[in-house]
């Protein structure tokens, strides 16, 4: 047996492609056309604890995103209670029609309800907070 590593990357690079709406008699519009990069990072037994820190974005002219996440998969040392702290944040552009910003932030407590089996998982989950 052997143990996970503790960090784990990925990457990627890719092309995206907007059209805006056409005019009134149906004249094609503009097209935006961006580069787009992704990299995640993923950090295991975060502080030498079982719990794991996230970082996700996606990087080009015409989207921003990234994603923080924080998860402590046996709050108060139970394995029915998991808690999730999420921070998110988006920036787009869809070429020439809008332009949108959002920031969002989540607290996610989720509880274990029934027996545990393997194959089979039952939770309630509770968002306390969400801001836009």
């Amino acid at each position: 047996m052997q143990e996970a590593k503790r960090y784990t990357f990925s990457y990627g690079l890719d092309w995206s492609f907007r059209l805006a709406a056409g005019g009134k008699h149906g004249a094609s519009g503009s097209t935006g056309v961006s580069p787009r990069v992704a990299f995640d990072v993923t950090r295991l037994n975060f502080g030498g604890r079982d719990q794991t820190v996230t970082f996700q974005s996606h990087v080009g002219r015409l989207q921003q995103r990234g994603l923080i996440s924080y998860e402590i998969p046996r709050l108060l040392s139970t394995q029915r209670l998991k808690l999730i702290f999420t921070s998110f944040y988006d920036n787009s552009l869809d070429v020439s029609t809008f332009t949108s910003q959002r920031l969002e932030g989540k607290i996610d407590l989720r509880q274990q309800i029934g027996k545990q089996q393997p194959n089979r998982l039952t939770t309630l989950t509770t968002a306390l907070i969400t801001a836009v």
